[in-house]
């Protein structure tokens, strides 16, 4: 079974702290006393099994943006990005360039996941890259999701504007997204 960071769920936790307790509160209950468990006790270096991180980023973004989960997952991602890189990593990517940020997110791929391989190839005379994942079929929708927003608050540190991230494949051996500037 393929295997998630627990930074991504630390990123959560802080998340909905930062919404306040009550939707803290809404959160718990969402969860089985296993889920709370893993949940309550993450470690940033921790390795989980992405089936259960996965189900509790989906109860994440539940509560984070209610009747639009696809949303709340978007949002996860740009959370954990800003709450990730907002470090040292700032001050640098403002005098980078999205290609070489984009290409840098890809070889970061295998710190959050145990599987796949990420890839960044830049279109020729256009502001497109297409970033793909290839060799992890089983890579849960959720997690799919909060691609693009990770990618979209990542690319905000250098100062882009008008960033588009979009998923183009449902096709499990090579995942992929556009991003447009």
């Amino acid at each position: 079974m393929a295997k998630y960071k627990g930074a991504g769920l630390a990123a959560l936790k802080k998340q909905i702290v930062d919404l306040g307790s009550a939707k803290e509160q809404e959160l718990l209950a969402k969860l089985t006393p296993e889920e709370k468990q893993v949940y309550t006790a993450v470690l940033s270096s921790a390795w989980l099994p992405i089936d259960i991180a996965a189900h509790l980023l989906q109860k994440g973004a539940e509560v984070i943006s209610p009747g639009n989960p696809d949303l709340g997952l978007h949002q996860i991602g740009l959370f954990q990005a800003r709450y990730n890189l907002a470090g040292i990593y700032k001050p640098l990517m403002r005098i980078t360039t999205v290609y070489f940020v984009v290409q840098q997110a890809a070889k970061l791929w295998t710190t959050y996941f145990d599987r796949g391989q990420a890839l960044a190839v830049k279109v020729a005379d256009k502001n497109l890259i297409e970033f793909s994942v290839d060799d992890f079929p089983e890579l849960p929708y959720s997690n799919r999701r909060i691609v693009n927003g990770f990618i979209e608050g990542t690319l905000e540190f250098t100062g882009t504007k008008n960033i588009r991230v979009t998923h183009q494949s449902e096709n499990s051996q090579s995942w992929k997204w556009h991003i447009i500037w």
